[in-house]
């Protein structure tokens, strides 16, 4: 009896410790950081990786799974997870024009992009996103929503919102330095 008893104990911590690596469906609101509005059509991005190598001794990162969708008219969005615990916990993006972009690895109004000590994301959370200033950069803003997203690994049919908007945020960037250029010229 003792042995059928800790047989049922071990399997099931076991399938507790394997599930509690599972990073499973993420939902949410995006809505403005001000009014409280929901948004609709802001881009929502997750990607879940895989960790190679040895810590101390250098490591990379393989793509696992990358999903991509907007948000609806009351700003709710949901995204597919990943049910195994041998990834990387999500990284996420969120972006609407006339918005900062939202990361859950790091904070775009740093001046350094601080990482946070720890991934922010939850499920049925309520994303604000903070309007759009004319003194940020868009050439930051560009590298800010691409940075370490691994979408040069998919084809475009895969994440083409996302895509679509790399595209829209780089002829933005390459408009503003150019008129930086030409107003640096004409001094």
């Amino acid at each position: 009896m003792f042995i059928v008893k800790t047989l049922h104990t071990t399997i099931l911590l076991t399938f507790v410790l394997l599930c509690s690596g599972c990073y499973t469906d993420i939902s949410g609101k995006v809505a403005d950081g001000v009014t409280g509005n929901p948004l609709e059509g802001a881009v929502v991005l997750a990607q879940w990786t895989k960790t190679h190598g040895k810590l101390g001794l250098g490591t990379n990162h393989t793509l696992y799974k990358i999903v991509e969708t907007e948000t609806n008219e009351e700003g709710m969005f949901f995204l597919s997870g990943v049910d195994t615990p041998f990834v990387d916990p999500p990284e996420m993006v969120i972006y609407k024009k006339g918005y900062v972009p939202w990361r859950n690895d790091r904070d775009f109004m740093h001046p350094t992009w601080r990482s946070y000590e720890k991934n922010i994301w939850q499920n049925k959370l309520t994303y604000k996103l903070a309007p759009w200033k004319e003194e940020y950069s868009k050439v930051m803003v560009e590298a800010f929503v691409a940075t370490g997203i691994l979408s040069f690994m998919v084809g475009n049919n895969k994440i083409p919102k996302f895509k679509a908007l790399q595209s829209e945020l780089r002829k933005e960037e390459r408009a503003e330095r150019k008129l930086k250029w030409e107003q640096k010229k004409k001094r």
